[in-house]
């Protein structure tokens, strides 16, 4: 796997902002922003990872590829007419990511010890290369470049660059975390969905409808995937697997967050772009290397995260 232009470098020549210059206090923030915003679309990935490991014990590897035919669609939807179908463009996408994620929970129901959990996450990576083939067959490899909506509320303050569409993907994606998170802990579909993660007989016994509860997961981790995906294209030439830089970042972030906090997860993508970011700045002449950094790192994280975040959790209270 060759480096590829980073999301930063990608941002920053849709921005204008390719003449970037290391040596200003300014640049720093700006790094700053852009480590935040494309950490946001990291941690609606990473979200996603989330909730389907800790309902399931499942990793996900369809998480970019639902996400980015997702994103296919909505610009399918809104390439003919940009102005008046957008905002029908976006409900279809996430209703795709939904149904791509009922979708790849189907494949893999059979699936349901977590003693085989890695069998499931490869059938997962099949449905990842499925899904790829798919929009390689129904769109082409390369689509027109994606409308940008929120290019409007794009601003400068003091000299640093405030991208529209990324402070959009990091408000969306810390609203989302929140809100999700609150959800798990004070709703009663939430106290279901952690029982069932907790011990799936005993929600089972408790009246819980397991599969509509553990299909509903994944619905929801498929639209966060979409939302990522929507994001993420933004004044960008889509193609089939633009979201793939973006996933390996989310799948660290989620083991960071020990595959179970929302929050973790987000602050973790947040952090890791904004150290990838200034990795590039700072050491250009081994920046064009971040993305292979990266997997190493990701290799790191998963030989060196504690057993108990990789394991089946104790039954606990809820």
């Amino acid at each position: 796997m060759g480096d590829q232009p980073s999301a930063k470098q990608q941002r920053l020549t849709s921005s204008g902002l390719a003449t970037h210059d290391a040596s200003t206090v300014t640049d720093f923030y700006q790094d700053l922003v852009l480590g935040i915003g494309i950490g946001a679309l990291d941690a609606l990935l990473a979200m996603g990872i989330v909730l389907i490991y800790r309902t399931t014990g499942v990793l996900n590897f369809a998480q970019a590829a639902t996400g980015a035919l997702s994103a296919y669609v909505a610009y399918s939807i809104s390439a003919a007419r940009p102005l008046t179908s957008l905002w029908l463009a976006i409900p279809a996408a996430l209703l795709t990511g939904g149904i791509i994620g009922v979708g790849t929970f189907l494949a893999v129901s059979h699936l349901r010890s977590r003693q085989i959990a890695l069998t499931s996450a490869v059938a997962t990576l099949a449905v990842a290369v499925l899904l790829q083939q798919i929009i390689r067959i129904q769109y082409g490899s390369v689509a027109g470049l994606f409308p940008s909506p929120l290019d409007q509320l794009t601003t400068t303050v003091g000299g640093v660059h405030l991208p529209g569409q990324l402070l959009g993907a990091a408000v969306l994606a810390l609203s989302l975390a929140l809100l999700i998170g609150a959800g798990l802990k004070f709703t009663r579909v939430g106290t279901m969905v952690r029982a069932l993660a907790d011990n799936r007989d005993a929600a089972r016994l408790c009246g819980a409808n397991t599969l509509l509860l553990t299909g509903g997961v994944w619905a929801l981790a498929g639209m966060l995937a979409a939302l990522s995906g929507i994001f993420a294209a933004q004044g960008l030439f889509i193609e089939p697997s633009f979201l793939d830089t973006y996933f390996v970042a989310a799948l660290i972030a989620a083991v960071i967050g020990g595959l179970r906090s929302l929050t973790g997860a987000f602050a973790g993508a947040v952090a890791l772009e904004i150290a990838k970011n200034m990795f590039q700045t700072y050491a250009p002449t081994y920046g064009q290397y971040a993305q292979t950094f990266l997997l190493l790192l990701l290799v790191a994280v998963l030989v060196a995260a504690p057993r108990r975040w990789l394991a089946q959790s104790e039954p606990r209270a809820v």
